[in-house]
C-alpha cells in the first residue's frame, strides 16, 4: 500500500526550471512589498486620527518642538530636584541683627575684608556700636545686666558665623569682650549707661594695646633682624611683614624683597605694589617658582593667623609649603605674629578645622580671565565632581626658626608660657 502513495507523490511534484524559480521569488518579494506599504499606510492614518481627537484648543499654528538632548534633560531634571521645596522655606529674622553686623557679615562673605587684624577690628568696632545701641528690656533685674547683654551678643556673633566661620584672633577678641561683661557685673556696675561706657573702652584699649601697640612693637624687634645686602621672602601679604620692610627701608638699609604669591586671592600683588610704591627693589613670583628664588634668600618673614599652643602656626594656605622649603634650603624663617592670636589648642593636622572659602566670591577676588572663572563655574556644578578650595594650612613648629610678638623675639617652645604669663598679666 505504501508504495503506490510514493509514486503518487513523486508524480505531483514535476521538475520547475531556473526561470520559473526566479519569476515565484519575484512574485513573493513583490507580495511582502505591497503588504508592508499597506501596514504602514494604515498606521499612518490611525496615528493622524490620533493627533485629531487629542489635539489640544489653541495649538494649531505652533511649531513642534524639538527634544532636548539627554545631557540638557539631566541637567534639567536635576535642577528641578535640587530646587524643590521640600519644605517651605524659613526666612531669618533680621529684626533683632544690628545694621553693623549685617554689613561687616556682607564684607565676610564677599571677602571685601581679608586678614586676621582688619576682619577682628571690624568685628570689634561692630559690637561696640552692638552694645551702644542695645537697650535693656523693662523686666529686667538691676543684678543681672550681663545676662541680656550677653544674650544679644551671641544672637549677633551666630550670625557673622552663618556669614564666614571666626578666626581664631576673633574668637579670642570676643571671649574677653563676654569676659570683662561679665567682671564689670560681678564688681559691682548696676548701671546701664556704665556698663556700655566701660565696654566701649574695654574694646578700644584691646584694638590699641593688642593689635595696633603690638604691631608697633613687632616692627620694632622684626627691625633689627633685617640687614645690609639681606635678600628677604615673604608669602601673600601680611601687614605685620609689611611694617617691619617699611621701617627697615626708612633706616635706609640696603636689600631686597621677594614676594611669594599664589592662589586664590594673589595677596602677594598687593603687597608686591605697596613695597614698590615705597621705593623697595621687588621680585615677585607664583609658588611654583619657589625652588629657583630661595637659592639667594638670607631669611624668610611671615604672617600668621594663629599659633598654637605647641608651636605650630596657623597661617595662609601655601605657609607650610614655603616653610618646608625654607627648611630645607637651611634658610631662618621669622614668625610675625600678636600674642592676641595664640591659643592653648592643639591641632594634628589642617584638615579638621580649616575653612573652606566660597569659590565663586574667591574668584571675583583673584582678578583672574574670564575664560578661567567660566571653567571653573562649569566644574563646580559637575555631580561628580567636588571642589575644595582651603584658606589655611598648619605649619610644623620645626620648620621655623623665631616667633617675634610684642613680648619679643621667643622661640616656639615657649609659646605655652606666654600664653600662661602674659595673657593672665593682660586679663
Amino acid at each position: 500500500m505504501s508504495e503506490p502513495a510514493q509514486d503518487g507523490d513523486k508524480a505531483q511534484k514535476k521538475p520547475t526550471t531556473k526561470a520559473e524559480r526566479r519569476a515565484l521569488q519575484e512574485a513573493q518579494r513583490a507580495a511582502k512589498a505591497a503588504k508592508k506599504e499597506a501596514e504602514a499606510a494604515a498606521r499612518a492614518k490611525g496615528v493622524q486620527l490620533d493627533k485629531q481627537t487629542k489635539k489640544p484648543q489653541g495649538s494649531g499654528d505652533k511649531k513642534p518642538q524639538k527634544e532636548k538632548p539627554k545631557a540638557e534633560q539631566k541637567e534639567t531634571k536635576t535642577k528641578e530636584e535640587s530646587n524643590a521645596p521640600k519644605e517651605p522655606p524659613q526666612r531669618e529674622n533680621l529684626a533683632n541683627i544690628h545694621p553693623a553686623i549685617q554689613q561687616v557679615a556682607a564684607q565676610y562673605k564677599h571677602y571685601t575684608v581679608k586678614g586676621g587684624n582688619a576682619r577682628c577690628v571690624s568685628c570689634l568696632t561692630a559690637l561696640k556700636q552692638v552694645i551702644q545701641d542695645f537697650t535693656y528690656p523693662p523686666s529686667n533685674e538691676r543684678t543681672q545686666l550681663s545676662k541680656p547683654l550677653i544674650t544679644h551678643l551671641n544672637q549677633q556673633i551666630a550670625f557673622l558665623v552663618k556669614s564666614r566661620k571666626l578666626s581664631i584672633s576673633m574668637g579670642n577678641a570676643i571671649h574677653y569682650v563676654k569676659r570683662k561683661t561679665t567682671t564689670l557685673c560681678e564688681e559691682g556696675c548696676t548701671d546701664e549707661n556704665e556698663l556700655r561706657k566701660e565696654l566701649v573702652k574695654a574694646i578700644d584699649m584691646f584694638i590699641y594695646d593688642r593689635i595696633l601697640t603690638a604691631g608697633t612693637r613687632i616692627t620694632q624687634h622684626g627691625v633689627n633682624k633685617v640687614e645690609d645686602r639681606d635678600v628677604l621672602l615673604t608669602y601673600g601679604r601680611s601687614t605685620a611683614v609689611e611694617l617691619i620692610i617699611k621701617a627697615a627701608h626708612d633706616k635706609n638699609k640696603q636689600f631686597r624683597v621677594i614676594v611669594v604669591d599664589s592662589r586664590p586671592f594673589f595677596e602677594g600683588r598687593a603687597m608686591a605694589t605697596r613695597l614698590t610704591e615705597l621705593g623697595v627693589k621687588v621680585t615677585y613670583c607664583l609658588l611654583s617658582a619657589l625652588s629657583n628664588v630661595l637659592r639667594d634668600v638670607t631669611k624668610v618673614f611671615i604672617g600668621a593667623s594663629a599659633v598654637m599652643t605647641t608651636g605650630h602656626v596657623y597661617g595662609r594656605a601655601g605657609t607650610a609649603v614655603v616653610c618646608g622649603m625654607a627648611h630645607t634650603y637651611q634658610k631662618p624663617v621669622l614668625v610675625c605674629c600678636e600674642t592676641y592670636k595664640f591659643t592653648d589648642k592643639s591641632w594634628l593636622n589642617s584638615l579638621t578645622n580649616n575653612e573652606e572659602a566660597n569659590i565663586q566670591g574667591a574668584m571675583k577676588l583673584s582678578q583672574m580671565d574670564e575664560a578661567d572663572n567660566k571653567e571653573l563655574l562649569q566644574l563646580a556644578q559637575l555631580d561628580n565632581l567636588s571642589v575644595n578650595n582651603l584658606l589655611y594650612d598648619l605649619t610644623p613648629a620645626e620648620f621655623l626658626s623665631m616667633i617675634i610678638s610684642e613680648v619679643g623675639m621667643i622661640p616656639p617652645t615657649s609659646v605655652p608660657v606666654v600664653i600662661r604669663e602674659y595673657h593672665l598679666a593682660v586679663n
